[in-house]
């Protein structure tokens, strides 16, 4: 008897039907592997996608953060430069009330010389029109103290007059009366 070779085995020859489906069975597993994948690939591109949009929020956020940084620094470089002008201004001031210092005391002093000047020519006035008294020419000063020492001298004192009597009623009982 002949050698048989396994592979020209009858039975072990594949069919044609037993070829379709395992071709139609390796297409169905590689359409549900191709599924699968596809199920796995919607998914990822569904979770880039929302990736993606996360980034373009946060990429919204700090440009609105950026604006604010910006506004604050606009802010914060206007404070600084009020605060400049504001130290600028409190020492011109500070200057300013030296000198009205200045001048108020220079004033003060003028008014008071002023008033001095007024009094002194006021009591010119006063002596150049006051009324003499007496037409007796002016006598030097030691000769008026010597004059006032001897009026003293030659004055002689008065006698004290009694004091009048005083007008007592008396009652008419103690009279006997």
């Amino acid at each position: 008897m002949p050698a048989q070779n396994p592979y020209s085995d009858p039975s072990m020859i594949e069919s044609e039907t037993d070829k379709s489906f395992s071709q139609s069975t390796l297409q169905q597993t590689s359409l549900k592997r191709l599924n699968a994948n596809d199920a796995a690939i919607a998914q990822r591109e569904r979770e880039i996608n929302d990736i993606a949009q996360g980034i373009i929020e946060l990429a919204d956020i700090f440009k609105e953060l950026q604006g604010m940084v910006i506004d604050q620094g606009t802010m914060l470089d206007r404070i600084d430069y009020n605060i400049e002008n504001m130290a600028v201004n409190v020492k011109g001031a500070d200057k300013e009330l030296n000198v009205a210092t200045t001048y108020q005391r220079k004033y003060t002093k003028r008014k008071i010389l002023f008033l001095l000047f007024l009094l002194v020519v006021g009591m010119f006035i006063l002596l150049i029109v006051k009324p003499k008294r007496s037409r007796v020419p002016a006598k030097p000063p030691q000769q008026q103290a010597e004059d006032a020492v001897g009026t003293m001298a030659k004055a002689k004192p008065q006698p004290e007059e009694p004091p009048p009597p005083l007008d007592i009623a008396v009652p008419n009982e103690i009279n006997g009366g």
